[in-house]
């Protein structure tokens, strides 16, 4: 069981996730993020409404590689698609904070947390129940730490509302 935590940049505009890459937030107000793998490979994770929350990460080509919806109100989620192959990414905790990434079957993979806006670390990731060795695929990790803050400030939003 490995665990990373996300450093924030000092202006908040960066997320630094050791042994995985970089997110970083395209304007202060914005939540759509540009993604930089540890090999260079870039994305770019944006939402759309289209009668549900849609969740998408296009490749540097424009190509729609990574998709997660969520219905406006309350509902069941839908599967994560990264690169052709679902996942199951679930929320763990009652507030939300928590999320959980299964492949196809029981066997929990990544476990993602979401801090409070305050202090340094914005989120905390941490294999779980992975083979040794497993490798999650290129960009899965920053994808689901995209989604997890996403939906953490989401709730912050609708709370204060």
């Amino acid at each position: 069981m490995t665990g990373k935590r996300g450093l924030r940049s000092y202006n908040g505009h960066r997320l630094v996730l050791a042994g995985s890459g970089v997110l970083t937030r395209e304007s202060r107000l914005g939540f759509d993020v540009d993604a930089e793998g540890l090999d260079g490979t870039r994305w770019t994770f944006r939402c759309a409404y289209r009668g549900r929350r849609l969740y998408l990460a296009y490749d540097e080509y424009g190509q729609v590689v990574g998709e997660f919806s969520r219905p406006l109100l309350f509902g069941r989620t839908s599967s994560l698609t990264w690169y052709g192959t679902d996942f199951d990414f679930t929320p763990s905790s009652l507030l939300r904070k928590d999320w959980s990434l299964y492949d196809g079957g029981e066997t929990e993979i990544l476990s993602v947390h979401a801090h409070s806006m305050i202090g340094k670390h914005k989120v905390s990731l941490q294999r779980t129940d992975a083979p040794v060795g497993a490798q999650n695929p290129n960009g899965l990790e920053l994808f689901c730490s995209w989604l997890a803050t996403r939906f953490s400030l989401e709730r912050i939003r609708l709370a204060g509302a």
